[in-house]
């Protein structure tokens, strides 16, 4: 899956379960550019780790405004600043449980995702979805 079509999915999955459509107002700087830059509409290369953890946290920041928190577990990854853009987005979505570490002590951040990691990223991500439709 590519990053598009990743973000694509859970565009749909919010819809699904909200029956409402995302104003652009509810996506991010990155995820705009990824639905609507021509470039990414012909890029075929499977998504990465940082690539998801970026999509992921604008997703809980701008559609589900969702504050960060506090660094903790994550400062323990060594790898955390090989993506200096990436270093908070992935930190978000690390201590939230959303995308899990490779190892203990490494992210992974060029890793490709596997179509099961995906999922699971939809799906933590969905119970998120539900929590907040219930808050409103």
């Amino acid at each position: 899956m590519n990053t598009r079509e990743f973000l694509e999915q859970l565009l749909d999955k919010y819809s699904a379960l909200t029956r409402t459509e995302l104003s652009d107002e509810m996506l991010g700087p990155y995820s705009k550019t990824v639905l609507f830059d021509a470039g990414y509409k012909t890029d075929t290369s499977q998504i990465k780790r940082n690539q998801a953890a970026r999509i992921s946290h604008e997703f809980l920041k701008y559609t589900l405004k969702e504050e960060d928190v506090d660094w903790n577990d994550v400062r323990n990854l060594k790898d955390i600043y090989d993506c200096k853009i990436c270093a908070n987005p992935v930190a978000q979505v690390y201590e939230k449980g959303i995308i899990d570490s490779r190892e203990k002590d490494i992210f992974g951040m060029e890793d490709i995702l596997t179509e099961i990691q995906l999922s699971t990223i939809i799906e933590r991500l969905s119970k998120r979805i539900s929590k907040q439709d219930i808050r409103q």
